[in-house]
Parts: structure tokens; C-alpha cells; sequence
């Protein structure tokens, strides 16, 4: 057992030493350029084959250097060429990807259909940035990303015959630098987004040279073949939506168009009964000096602003507005509650009610009777007060409109003490009870006669020991109420004690009789212990020893026969 183990353990640990490094370090994010793996750190020079070489490279002669921490790449004159994608990633789990910068003049180009000069595989962004230049030529596309291009700065040229440059799933964004694309078919499939340039001149022609320009329409921008972006001197005018709407977003004023550009202020106008406190634009980014492209907002409730300027703005964004958004004005109600007998202030209860009477705030007022409700809105009110020990009180038609309202004072009156009347209790209804034949002795086969001092009128039923005796075998008659046990029912019962109950709606009289054997002297007829209900109990025992003795006295003959047989 003790071997298998340890050979299982030397098996996992060969595994170990032959998987690659890479296995363990999720986080590193592997980069190859013209198939050379540089993910480790290091410097290169061009080796005059359009690859790479790490021969007589340095800190201050390389061509090509990667930096570990930093996670940057840096060309530095490079010339390469190789039949693949030049550079790229390979499935990155996340978005890193490739961060490029640029020094002096650079050359990447991919000679593979379907392929790129710069490339992330699986997932990726690709950054490019520097003062330095960039040719990026590729025979399907010059740059391509599976997510966002940015490029802040620096000069670029990228060359495709699909597409000159194309992000899968995500944004192309354009922030500085002069940035050329061209494709004999078209230069991009979406609009870049235009982030921190404030001024900005835009080429577009559908002729791969560039010429004749055309004025760039970002509805159509796969039609063009030649784009160029680079900083101008005029700050672009874009026409804006601008539209007003409450806080779920529905119009309370005509939607607006009006021509802004960078540097414009933008003042909210007053509607009446609404404040103004929130600004998101879209296509006018950092309105609130926030650096999103694609929207920013501004102001909330808790901190409005009314007055915006606008800093950028993105000239291809498709759709570009402003959303101005308003809450209804709101104002304060306040007031003192006192108490007639003291003329101080009372914690009562307050409430605000609306014109169809519904409560739409419930206050305390304070020890020494102040009360406020805040964030209301225009309208006609009730105000309605409550407290232990005094009578409501009601202020009607309140009236807000557009400033506060002070001083709704309300006094109480003191309640009036009421005294409750005692109670009186009824006295408890008289039981039902036998004033005639009570405790009685009766002789077998005679009749016995009981009466109840409740109304006939009120008979339910005879009882003897619990259970009822069937209407047969008695007599009812009227005089209060008189039952009479029949003789051939007395003559059935056994000799003892029992118990009678004539039952009424207004209770039940009980009583204990004796029956006794005719002939039974009288002085025996009293006694409350019950006979046995039958006179064979003593024969029966008797009989059942003899019958215990017979048996042994049998098995004991049986045993001594076999005994004898043996």
C-alpha cells in the first residue's frame, strides 16, 4: 500500500514539473510578437528579417520592450513583419490585454488572411498611446480587439482589405493623436467615440486616398473607405435634443433641439410647481466633469444644480441630448398644538390629509407642541390632531401654493370624564330540583313516583344512572312535573341503589331510590351501597376453583402414566 502511494506521489509530481508555468499564473497575460513569447519581461532589437532578437539588446538599445510591471509594450523604431498576427494576446481571461506605447517611427504588418498586424485573442482591449508613430497593416485588418481600441495619443495608420481597424464587442475610442483608417473596403463597421478632444477635424471620403473628402455622417460610416481624426482649432457645433422630464422619466414640457458647443453653459428654464436638480447628457461628455464617453450625469435631489457646462462633446454620437430632470416643488407646514386647560404644548398626533382625505403624512409633535411637515407639494390640505384625554381638532382648506406655511396652531379641549354605570349582575336562575319520592325505596315490580318542582312545559327527558329511560316505560304527568316508573320497569331493575335525574331546559333535579326485593324488610331499602346487579357471582367462583383443581389433578395422572409406560 505504502508503495503504491509513493508512486502516485512521484506520477503527480512529474505531471507538475512538465505543465507549463503558465498553468500557475492565471493572471499573467501571455504576448507574443512575431510568434515570440515576451511575457516575462525583456529587450529586443529588430533582426532584419522583420523578427525579433534578443542579440546585443539593452535598457538603452532595444527595438521592443516588455515591462512585467508595468504590463506595457513598448516599439521603439520596430520593423517587423511576420505571416500571423504580429502581435497579439492569447485568450486573456479578462480585458487587459495589449497596452502599446509608442517612441519614434514603428512598422507592424501581417502578411496571413485573417489576420491582424495587432490582435487580442479571446478577450482583450488594445490601448495605444506615445509620442512615437504606428503603420498597423494587415491583410484582413490592421487592429483588431475582441473589446475597446483606445487610442489617446500619437500618430496612426491602420490598413486593412476587410476593415481597417474593428473591435468585436466593443467600443473603438478615439481621445488625442492624428488617427488614419483605410480599407478597400470599408475603414470601420461603427463610430468611434470621440472622447477628450475638444476640438476635433474629421476626413471622410469613400475613395481609399482619401480624396474627394466628404462631410462625415455617423449614420453612414461603414460607407467610407479613408477616415482621418485629428485636433483642429475650431470647437465642433452639434445639434441637441434637449428634453424635460420628471423623476420616472415622463415629459413635463416640449422637447427642445438648440445648437451647443464646448464651453457653452446650459441654465435649466423654471417650470412652474418643479425644481430642476439632475443633467444627463448623451454624445456630450463630462457635462459634469465626468470622463464617460458614452453618458454622464450630474445633480441629485439630496444635491441639485440647475446650471451646467459643457466641456466635450462627441460629434459622432448618433442621437446626442440632454436630459433635464425636475421634482415638484416642495415646501413646509408647521404649526404649535396646545391644550385648553394648560395653554402648553401637547406631543399630539398629526396628520396631513390631501383633498380626497387620504393621510399622506403622520407627525409627533414635540414635547412643547412644535410640528412640521416638509416635501410638500402644491395643493389643499387638512390638517387633523388627536391626543389622550382631549377632543380632536381640524384645520381645513390649507392651502399650498409656492411658499411655506407657518403658525396652523390648534388647541384641544379637554375630554369630558364619564363615569361608567355598575354593572348589575342578575341573580343565577334556581336549579330544578325533587320535592316529592327524593331518596325513595321501592320493592320490584311496583311503581315509583318522583316529582320536579320544574315547569312541565320545560321536560326534556328521564335519566336513570346517566342513561335515558324510554318514554314507555314511564308516566308523565302535570303538577310541576311527576314521572312514574311503570312496575314491569321497576321490575326489571336489580335489586340496589340508582340514580334519577328529570331533565328540563332550566337544569336537572336528581335524586337517589333503592330497589329491593319484594318482601325486603324496609329498614334495608335506605342503603346507599348498590347490591349486585345478579346473584350468581358467588356460585361462579366456586365453580371456577373446582375446575382449576380438576385440571392439575389431571395433568399430574397424565405425567405419572407416561412415567410408568417408560
Amino acid at each position: 500500500m505504502k508503495k503504491r502511494i509513493l508512486s502516485l506521489v512521484v506520477l503527480l509530481c512529474v505531471v507538475i514539473a512538465w505543465m507549463p508555468t503558465t498553468v500557475f499564473a492565471a493572471d499573467v497575460t501571455p504576448i507574443y510578437v512575431c510568434g515570440t513569447e515576451i511575457t516575462g519581461g525583456g529587450y529586443w532589437l529588430n533582426d532584419g528579417n522583420g523578427g525579433i532578437t534578443t542579440t546585443n539588446a539593452s535598457s538603452s538599445n532595444y527595438n521592443v520592450k516588455y515591462d512585467t510591471s508595468t504590463k506595457k509594450l513598448t516599439l521603439n523604431g520596430a520593423n517587423l513583419t511576420y505571416n500571423n498576427n504580429t502581435i497579439y494576446t492569447q485568450q486573456v481571461s479578462d480585458s487587459s490585454g495589449l497596452d502599446i506605447v509608442l517612441e519614434g517611427t514603428n512598422s507592424v504588418t501581417s502578411t496571413s488572411s485573417g489576420d491582424a498586424a495587432l490582435n487580442t485573442l479571446g478577450s482583450g482591449n488594445i490601448k495605444i498611446q506615445g509620442s512615437g508613430s504606428l503603420t498597423a497593416t494587415g491583410v484582413y485588418s490592421g487592429i483588431y480587439a475582441f473589446n475597446d481600441i483606445i487610442i489617446d495619443s500619437g500618430t496612426i495608420v491602420a490598413t486593412g482589405t476587410t476593415y481597417a481597424i474593428e473591435s468585436n464587442r466593443g467600443d473603438i475610442i478615439i481621445n488625442g493623436g492624428t488617427v488614419t483608417f483605410k480599407s478597400s473596403t470599408q475603414a470601420m463597421h461603427q463610430a468611434p467615440k470621440l472622447g477628450a478632444y475638444t476640438n476635433v477635424n474629421i476626413t471622410a471620403s469613400t475613395d481609399v486616398s482619401g480624396a474627394p473628402p466628404v462631410t462625415c455622417n455617423p449614420a453612414n460610416i461603414n460607407t467610407y473607405k479613408y477616415l482621418k481624426f485629428e485636433q483642429g482649432s475650431t470647437p465642433p457645433t452639434i445639434t441637441v435634443k434637449i428634453q424635460y422630464v420628471n423623476k420616472k422619466g415622463f415629459s413635463i414640457k416640449p422637447e427642445e433641439n438648440i445648437e451647443v458647443k464646448v464651453g457653452d453653459t446650459l441654465t435649466a428654464p423654471n417650470i412652474d410647481g418643479y425644481t430642476p436638480y439632475k443633467f444627463i447628457s448623451y454624445g456630450l461628455t463630462s457635462v459634469g466633469g465626468d470622463t464617460s464617453i458614452y453618458s454622464d450625469e450630474i445633480g441629485t435631489i439630496e444635491n441639485p444644480v440647475n446650471t451646467v457646462e459643457i466641456k466635450t462633446i462627441e460629434p459622432l454620437h448618433l442621437s446626442p441630448a440632454i436630459y433635464i430632470y425636475y421634482t415638484l416643488s416642495s415646501y413646509t407646514i408647521s404649526g404649535t398644538i396646545k391644550g385648553s386647560d394648560t395653554q402648553k404644548g401637547i406631543a399630539a398626533t398629526v396628520q396631513l390629509r390631501n383633498a380626497t382625505g387620504d393621510v399622506i403624512a403622520t407627525s409627533t409633535a414635540s414635547a412643547t407642541g412644535e410640528y412640521t411637515f416638509s416635501n410638500i407639494i402644491a395643493g389643499t390640505y387638512t390638517i387633523a390632531v388627536s391626543h389622550k384625554g382631549y377632543n380632536d381638532g381640524t384645520i381645513n382648506n390649507v392651502i399650498v401654493s409656492n411658499a411655506n406655511i407657518t403658525n396652523k396652531d390648534i388647541t384641544l379641549t379637554k375630554t369630558a370624564v364619564v363615569v361608567p354605570p355598575t354593572p348589575i349582575t342578575p341573580p343565577a336562575a334556581e336549579q330544578p330540583k325533587i320535592i316529592e319520592g327524593a331518596n325513595q325505596s321501592v320493592e320490584q315490580g311496583k311503581d315509583a313516583t318522583f316529582r320536579s318542582n320544574a315547569d312541565m312545559k320545560d321536560f326534556v327527558k328521564v335519566l336513570i344512572d346517566g342513561k335515558e329511560v324510554p318514554p314507555e316505560h314511564y308516566i308523565l304527568k302535570e303538577g310541576s312535573t311527576i314521572v312514574t316508573l311503570k312496575a314491569d320497569y321497576v321490575k326489571k331493575l336489580s335489586a340496589g341503589n340508582y340514580t334519577l335525574s328529570i331533565v328540563s331546559t332550566t337544569g336537572s333535579a336528581d335524586t337517589q331510590f333503592s330497589v329491593v326485593k319484594t318482601g325486603t324488610p324496609s329498614d334495608q331499602t335506605n342503603s346507599l351501597v348498590k347490591n349486585p346487579q345478579t346473584s350468581d357471582n358467588t356460585n361462579a367462583l366456586l365453580f371456577s376453583i373446582l375446575l382449576i383443581a380438576f385440571a392439575g389433578g389431571a395433568l399430574t395422572l397424565i405425567l405419572k402414566l407416561r412415567k410408568d409406560c417408560k
